[in-house]
Order: structure tokens, then sequence, then C-alpha cells
């Protein structure tokens, strides 16, 4: 039998240094695995590094390449075009100097060690650039020659198509990375999983060690754990009270706190209203700005003298609002002291008393004569049911109180005004019944708080809900209702605080609102457009439907807003967002993509519809006679939702058809 209670003798008598061997070897054993994972994940980290850095700079200098040729492609097209020789001349030089850009970026890209299928790609890539250049500079002589209709011949029919051949190994260069990259993180991700198996692993062990270990000390506990139970009870009932207290601090205190020398550096929301001032207004500044005058400087005096001592100073101070007016509250400070004994911090709490101080008067000019009529006792009570009906009939927020069946047994002056109903109308009927209207979804949610706190003795002090009410006349509004509960005569009271928050809801959605809608031609702007695509993507392809997605732009708008104004520009947009959704079908999403640029989606619609809508609204424009100028073309980009689209892609390709469309003469309908 002593062999029996040995381990539990050697616990007691060396608890903690039992425990930190036990927990010790499971440390051990979670730091080397530890180590070790961190070791492997660092060599995942350096390798994943070095891919990034050495395939990234190659495809930075591919696409820097890929820019230069295809920026001198266009200045060689606009080249042919252009009737100013000075304008020719410039645009030449420009032409040499993207010649230059391509150049350095490949003698860069040659400086690499490059694997042999990157050599080989670049060996062809200068094969093409080499026949694409000899045709470029025979156009250029052309266009020096003032040749230009051979020129534009010979750049559409042998330059560019010999500049495409360049592009494509140049793309294929690009992709060559991006395969490289995906590969090279592959392998780092194998090795991560091998470091991950050895983490589970490892991390199994340890955790298979310390329930060993576990079971050991909980098995040697157990007299120790039957002493510990017997204070349990004493600490849940002072654990609930400090809860309770904490709750009624933040709803009901007015809490501040200073430095040193009196500057305000925190203030709870209580403060901010009761004293009108924002937190902005008081932070950084000294206590003082609430200083009212009606003390004498000897009453501060003795505060200050209590509190740099180091001692706790209770009593009461008049204090002035940001509009003027005074208010009186009940005040403990509770200095914080440092580690030399001095305060570093002031903490402050009060309750405002501002009614009862005015009840105070007023009771004082009556007292000699409610001393002759009742008894202490009675004056008392007296008071205190004054003060209560006073403090809540004066509140602005309406205050009812039901019993544990949701019954009301109490109904205050504000609540005639927010819910309509009288006291007698409201007293001795189910608050819910009266107020929440059945289809309400937030019957459910009183309905459960009511529950519970007809069942539990917890209630839900401090909790603050939004609910939407319906009033006596059948109007429907919003309100904050705060909840708490109260013991009486052995059963639980709600106590609910309820503000009419309705103009801050409309101000809410009309908030709401304005952040999804353009402000000059009144449709939804960029931001509402890309979340309906989302969703109309994820519909597509759930259900196998077809979808279209049209992108317009105003040709030459820039000249419109150069050679007439702003203003008559913002008036074109206008009469075009009323001209293109007097057309579009109403399941059309018309939205104001960025400038002159608008989209239009069309769920259930395959590409061709789309195309005979694009060219119903192109026809419009053209021929519709617009305010202070007389006629507007645009252009249009179209394609249809793919398996697999991201908004990237999608969006993307009608871009993509807008800029052929542009570049084909403007005015016309490409699909892409």
């Amino acid at each position: 039998m002593n062999q029996e209670k040995q381990p539990s003798h050697i616990l007691e008598r060396y608890p903690t240094r039992v425990i930190a061997i036990s927990f010790g070897l499971v440390m051990v054993l979670m730091l080397t695995l530890l180590v070790f994972s961190l070791s492997r994940l660092s060599a995942i980290s350096s390798a994943l590094d070095a891919v990034a850095e050495e395939h990234n700079n190659h495809a930075a200098l591919a696409y820097t390449m890929y820019n230069s040729s295809r920026e001198r492609a266009f200045l060689l097209n606009n080249i042919t075009f252009d009737a100013d020789p000075a304008n020719r001349a410039e645009k030449i030089r420009q032409f040499y100097d993207l010649g230059t850009t391509f150049g350095n970026a490949r003698t860069k890209l040659r400086e690499y060690n490059l694997v042999p299928a990157e050599e080989s790609m670049l060996e062809d890539q200068s094969i093409f650039t080499a026949v694409a250049l000899n045709l470029q500079q025979e156009v250029i002589n052309l266009v020096a020659a003032d040749r230009m209709k051979e020129a534009s011949r010979l750049l559409q029919e042998k330059a560019l198509p010999a500049q495409e051949r360049e592009f494509e190994v140049i793309n294929a260069f690009i992709q060559f990375q991006v395969e490289e990259t995906r590969n090279s993180v592959a392998a780092a991700s194998r090795l991560h999983a091998s470091a991950e198996a050895t983490l589970i692993t490892g991390g199994g062990a340890a955790i298979v060690l310390a329930f060993l270990i576990a079971i050991f000390v909980s098995r040697s506990m157990s007299d120790l754990m039957l002493r510990l139970s017997r204070t349990k009870a004493r600490l849940e009932e002072s654990v609930r009270d400090l809860e309770f207290q904490k709750q009624a601090l933040d709803e009901h205190a007015i809490v501040s706190i200073t430095d040193a020398l009196g500057r305000i550096t925190y203030v709870n929301e209580k403060f901010c209203q009761v004293s009108q001032y924002s937190v902005e207004d008081l932070l950084g500044q000294d206590h003082r700005i609430l200083n009212s005058g009606v003390h004498p400087k000897e009453f501060f005096s003795g505060l200050w003298k209590t509190i740099t001592s180091g001692k706790v100073w209770h009593g009461e101070v008049c204090n002035r609002k940001k509009n003027g007016s005074f208010y009186w509250v009940e005040t403990t400070i509770r200095p914080v002291l440092d580690a030399g004994g001095k305060p570093c911090q002031y903490v402050t709490i009060r309750t405002e008393i501002t009614r009862i101080k005015e009840a105070e008067q007023v009771l004082q000019r009556g007292k000699e004569e409610l001393e002759n009529l009742v008894s202490e006792r009675t004056a008392e009570l007296r008071e205190r049911e004054e003060l209560l009906s006073l403090i809540t009939s004066s509140a602005h927020d309406a205050i009812v109180m039901v019993d544990d069946s949701g019954a009301l047994t109490y109904w205050n002056e504000a609540a005639d005004k927010i819910f309509g109903y009288n006291r007698e109308e409201a007293m001795g009927r189910n608050f819910l019944a009266l107020i929440v209207p059945p289809q309400s979804r937030y019957r459910e949610k009183y309905e459960t708080g009511l529950k519970q706190l007809a069942t539990t003795e917890s209630g839900h002090a401090g909790e603050a809900v939004e609910l939407e009410i319906m009033r006596k006349d059948g109007s429907e509004c919003f309100v904050e209702l705060s909840l708490s509960s109260v013991q009486i005569r052995g059963r639980w009271h709600g106590i609910g605080i309820a503000r009419d928050i309705t103009d801050r809801k409309l101000a809410e959605d009309k908030l709401k609102l304005q952040a999804t809608t353009d402000t000059l031609t009144g449709i939804a702007n960029r931001r509402l457009f890309n979340s309906f695509l989302e969703t109309e993507m994820r519909r597509a392809a759930r259900h196998h439907l077809p979808l279209a997605v049209m992108l317009m732009d105003i040709d030459h708008f820039k000249q419109i807003n150069d050679g007439y104004g702003h203003q008559v520009g913002d008036d074109v947009l206008v009469e075009l967002t009323r001209l293109v959704s007097n057309i579009i079908r109403e399941h059309d999403f018309f939205a104001r993509w960025g400038g002159e640029e608008f989209v239009i989606l069309s769920p259930n619609c395959d590409v061709e519809s789309m195309r005979l809508l694009a060219e119903k609204l192109r026809a419009a424009v053209e021929t519709h006679s617009f305010s202070d100028i007389s006629r507007v073309t645009c252009s249009f980009g179209l394609t249809e939702y793919r398996a697999g689209d991201s908004a990237e892609d999608f969006i993307g390709r009608a871009d993509a058809g807008l800029y052929r469309a542009k570049e084909s003469g403007r005015n016309r309908v490409e699909m892409a």
C-alpha cells in the first residue's frame, strides 16, 4: 500500500519539479520538431526566392522586348498615315528610341545563364527580328520618300506579319518562364509536404507523450483537485458578481483617464454623450476644459492634494458641457501608482446625478413639512420612488420592463412616443406581440432572448440589438434595444432601453446607394457591376447558361472635352446613358465602367444576340442628335462567357474586342 501511494506523495512534496520535468520532455521534443521543420521551410523559402528572382527577371526583360516591339509597330503604323513631315520625323525618332530599348533588354537577357531552350528561342527571335527590322526600315525609307501608300501596303502585307512571328517567339519565351516557375514551385511543394509529414508525425508523438504525462499528473493530483473543488462555488459566484459589475459600469458609468499632469488620455462613449464633446475634442486636453466655475479654488486644491498623495478621492462635481450648460456627477478618482509609488495616471469614474441634484433642491424646500407627515423610512422610500420616476420620465429613450413571461410591467413616457401606445394600453400586454410583427425576421431573436431570460439567471445584461418594430399606427421603424436583467421577488425581469434609430438606418441605406451609383449618370458604378458580374458568372457556370458582356466607348471623346468643354462632355455622357437605357432589355445590367466607357452584362444571352444588340446601339448613337454637338459615335467590344473564365479573362476579351474596333476605324462592333 505504501508503494501505491508513493507517486501521490512525491507529487505533493515536489509538484512543481515533477510537472516541470514531465512537460520539459514534451517541450524538448516539440522544440526539436520545430527546429527541423523551420530548417526545411527555410530551404523551401530559399528555393522559391531563387526561382522567383531568376524567372521574374527573365520574364520582365521579355515583357520589355515585347512592349517595345509592339509600340514600334503602333508608331510605324501611325507614321504611314501622318501627313505632317514634322510629326513623322518625331515619331521616327521615337521608333528608333524604342529599338534601343528593345536591344538593351535583349542584351541584358543574354547576360544571364540561360538554358538551351531559352538560347534556342532567343536565336529564333533574333532571326525573325532581323527580318522584321529590314522590312520596317524599308517602310521608313518609303515614308521618307513620301511614298505613303506603298509604305502602308508594305507594312500591312509584310512588316506586321513578320513582327507577329517575332511576338510569337517572345510569348513562347514568357510562357517558358511561367512553366519553369510552376515546376520549381511543384518541387518546393513536395519539400513542404515532406516537412509537413515530419511535423505531423512528431506532433503526434508529442501529443501522445503529453497525454501519458497528463494521465499521470491527473491521477496524482486527484486529492489536490478534491480540495480545490470546495472553493469552486465561491469562485463562480465571485466571477458572476464581477461580470455583472463590469457590464453595469460599461453601460452606466462615465469613465476617463488622465496622465499625471491632468491631460486626458482616454474617455468612454458615455463621457462623450454626457459632455457633448467628441473623443477628438477631449484627447490631449487638460481636464479643466470641463470646469464650470461653480466650485472655489480651495475645492480643487483639496482634491489634488488627496490624489497626488496616492489616495482615492470621492465627491460630487459640477462640470460644464460643450454647449455651456452644467451637469453634476458623483465622482471617484483613483490614482495609478508607478514603481516608485508616485501617481502616473488617474482613473475617474463618474455617475451623472444632475436630476438627483435638481430633485434634492426640490426635496430640500419641503423637507420640514415631510418630516412632520411621514416617518424617516417612508421619506426615504418616497425619495427613491420620486427620483426613479423623475429619471425615467425625463429620459428620451423608452424604458420598459417585462417579467419572465414577456408581459410588460413598466412603461415610461418616452415609450409612448416611440411605440405609439400609452401606459394604460401597454401594461400587462406581451411586449413581443405588441411591437414585433409576426413576419419579422427579428421575432425569433427576441423569443430566444426571452426564453434564456426565463430559464437562466444571466439574461442579456448589456447586450444591444437592432430591431424593426411596428408602432400602434402600423408604421414601422428601427430601434436599438439594450437588455439587462434584474431579480425581483425571486423572479427574473428584463429591463429594456430602446432608442429610435430610424433616421440613422435611412442614412446608412442612402450611403450604400451612393457607394454603388455613378453620381453623373445615375446608373450603377463599377463596384456594383463587379459584384453583379461575379454573381452572374457563378450562376452561368453552375447552370450552364449563356452570358455575354459588352464594352462600349465614345469615339474621340477627348476632342469633345477639348473643343466644347467638360460640361458639354458630361451632358453627352448623361444623354448617351438615357439613350442606351431606353434600348436595352429590362434584365440587361448597364453600368459606367469609367470615363467615357460603359459596360452591359446580359444574362441568358449568347454572343450573337449580344452582337445584334450592339449593332442596334451603334446605329442609334450614330443617328442620334446630341445637344450642342451634332454627331457622336461609339465603338463596341463584346464576348461570351466561357467555362473556367475569371472576371479578368471575361472582361479582358471584351476589352480586346473594343481595342480592335478602335484600331479598325471606330464606330464598329468587334467580337472576341
